[in-house]
């Protein structure tokens, strides 16, 4: 009956059609453009079959992946959201003109969830009659996490099948949800095992095509206003804001936007509704945060896609031996254990001999004496100490990795007789960072390090669950360099007379951690490295603190910032603005909604960034763009390209 690239459909027996997806060439499926392209068409061609000799009867829709449908194309979405904001909202109006035509079919329809069904892949669910739902299946509208909300229609349908408040917290949380859960909701009609799912749903679907279930009026409900009064969708949905309101992220309004408008669209038939969604959804994908989470996403994918291929390279980690104490070391030993890999914990002062017998085995030594102040006076001498120490203990293959955020891995290495089994491992607690909510590991590479130590090392850390850098570490860690920046310039806002509550209160209105500046303002941890021309400011007049803004204090913050991070991407440092972004975003608690601090200038306008930091040339080297930052302001060019 129809056959595309993203689905088909087939006859069954008793006038049952299937429609399956079955996206060619890929291990999921998902909702681009073609899909529901192809989606309207297989629906023309059943309402065709319908109306012409009565041959369909009813249709089931089934994957022929492990999964149902991920969701949406996210890669879609930058160009998508480029377009002028009516032609946006129209688009979207077109995309649902599909599900409302599934959902318009004159016979019933069920759809059989398996794997999970999340964004349009479950919107394309709740157009359905009914639906029958595996019971090891997730389902959910996770858009919030990208600083959107659903778009093709879950945002008018779920209050409808579920009941408002479900329907907020669901949209207003993004978290996936269990079968027991969407069945006792009223979001799903029906549980099975497995095994038993399609069977479930073809004996559902033969009820309602005997009439034994209503699905006429299942569908009819999801047309129409809710049933309650206006008084009632005021209190119901007003008590709902309050309480999104309380969680929701600063700067981040997808959440509040989607309840307001759930709350406008209550009272309204389905086109309306929909309109109203359209027309929200637009606004919220024009902002800020919605393009910053977007990419922060995409990068995250990039980062995936870059770990796997160093796996290819990895040496087989069988065991691991951590040397320090602390929640860190304990951390890492017990992930290792619990993944299946041997650790062996020791606490390795330098004036304790290792046991050598310990170390034959070790494929990886992560050695985690911390820098700084606890260290002896020449901290680079007892780390080649203890690293030489190590290399004499280990086999010959045995990878060396050595937590610093602030030593050169050159310098450290040239004591090493195989310094190419050498690397840095930055456990991103020098920053803002506790050990058990580390979620960023830096792979510093020195000039000798092998692709295979550093593929070994970062292979590691991402079975560890970790996202993973590679950092060319001339400097140590990437994100301590960034963050030094940006300590320097809170506390040069201090030193000039600036009240330090008002600019953390600055500071935290934009988005970063209450406390920052206190923390920041009495000088750089002995563990950060230091700056040192052109990073270091120089000395200016005294600032009396009425004389600037919270729009100064933050441009005084934010600048030196943002030129060390175009900087080190300038440098190779990271390979990519995606990888920098991350580090930042993971690393130093850097505002989700601005997407890091490449990504931030690209929403500034590079020309609108160099030309602020040339306004402030005045404070010193810290402020002056880059090289690349001016040509890319002269062409109009961006980090992330267009």
């Amino acid at each position: 009956m129809f056959q595309g690239q993203s689905l088909h459909v087939r006859a069954l027996n008793d006038g049952v059609v299937e429609i399956v997806f079955d996206r060619q060439g890929d291990a999921i499926n998902k909702f681009d453009g073609r899909t529901v392209e192809e989606f309207r068409q297989a629906t023309g061609a059943i309402a065709a079959a319908v109306a012409s000799n009565g041959s369909v009867r009813g249709v089931l829709v089934t994957s022929a992946k492990k999964v149902f449908i991920v969701g949406a194309d996210i890669t879609e979405f930058g160009r998508m959201f480029q377009q002028p904001m009516a032609d946006l909202v129209a688009s979207i109006g077109r995309s649902n003109e599909a599900f409302n035509a599934f959902e318009d079919l004159p016979v019933p329809t069920v759809v059989a969830i398996s794997g999970l069904a999340f964004g349009g892949g479950l919107e394309m669910c709740l157009s359905a009659a009914l639906r029958v739902m595996a019971d090891d299946t997730l389902v959910g509208v996770p858009e919030v996490k990208l600083g959107l909300f659903p778009g093709f229609g879950g945002t008018v349908r779920l209050p409808r099948l579920a009941g408002a408040r479900v329907a907020v917290d669901w949209v207003a949380s993004g978290q996936p949800q269990s079968a027991a859960t969407a069945l006792r909701v009223g979001v799903v009609d029906e549980v099975a095992a497995p095994a038993a799912l399609r069977d479930a749903a073809l004996a559902m679907l033969a009820r309602a095509m005997a009439g034994e279930i209503d699905w006429r009026a299942a569908q009819q409900r999801k047309r129409v206003a809710l049933p309650l009064s206006k008084d009632a969708v005021g209190a119901v949905f007003g008590v709902a804001l309050l309480k999104v309101q309380a969680k929701a992220g600063k700067h981040q309004p997808a959440a509040i936007e989607a309840t307001k408008m759930m709350r406008r669209a209550a009272l309204l038939d389905r086109a309306g509704a929909l309109a109203e969604e359209g027309l929200a959804f637009g606004r919220v994908a024009k902002t800020q945060a919605a393009g910053a989470m977007v990419q922060s996403f995409l990068s995250e994918q990039q980062l995936k896609k870059l770990v796997k291929q160093h796996a290819r390279q990895a040496r087989l980690v069988r065991q691991i031996a951590v040397l320090g104490t602390g929640a860190l070391a304990r951390d890492i030993a017990g992930l290792s254990v619990r993944r299946g890999v041997p650790a062996h914990l020791q606490d390795a002062a330098v004036a304790k001999p290792l046991d050598r017998t310990d170390f034959r085995d070790v494929d990886l030594v992560i050695d985690l004496q911390v820098d700084g102040a606890d260290e002896p006076a020449d901290a680079l001498a007892a780390r080649r100490t203890m690293l030489a120490e190590i290399e004499a203990a280990v086999r010959a293959d045995t990878v060396i990795a050595l937590d610093t955020a602030t030593l050169r891995i050159d310098d450290v290495a040239q004591v090493l007789l195989r310094p190419e089994n050498f690397v840095g491992m930055c456990f991103g607690a020098h920053a803002m960072t506790e050990a058990p909510t580390i979620a960023l590991v830096e792979v510093l590479r020195g000039h000798q390090s092998s692709d295979v130590a550093v593929a070994t090392a970062v292979a590691f850390a991402a079975a560890m669950g970790k996202t993973v850098i590679v950092v060319n570490g001339g400097h140590g860690s990437l994100v301590q360099r960034v963050l030094a920046s940006y300590r320097q310039a809170v506390a040069r806002l201090v030193d000039d007379g600036v009240d330090a509550q008002r600019v953390d209160q600055a500071l935290q209105d934009f988005g970063w951690p209450a406390g920052s500046a206190g923390r920041h303002a009495h000088g750089t941890p002995a563990n950060a490295p230091a700056l040192t021309p052109p990073y270091a400011p120089a000395r200016a007049p005294h600032i009396e603190p009425r004389q600037l803004s919270d729009n100064e204090i933050l441009e005084r913050a934010m600048l030196p910032l943002i030129i060390t991070a175009a900087r080190a991407l300038e440098e190779g440092v990271v390979a990519s603005a995606a990888e920098l972004d991350q580090a930042l975003l993971l690393g130093m608690s850097f505002p989700a909604y601005l997407g890091g601090a490449l990504k931030y200038a690209d929403w500034l306008g590079l020309s609108q960034v160099v030309q602020r930091a040339q306004h402030r040339a005045a404070l010193g080297p810290a402020y002056t763009p880059t090289a690349s930052m001016l040509q890319m302001a002269a062409s109009g060019a961006r980090f992330y390209g267009d």
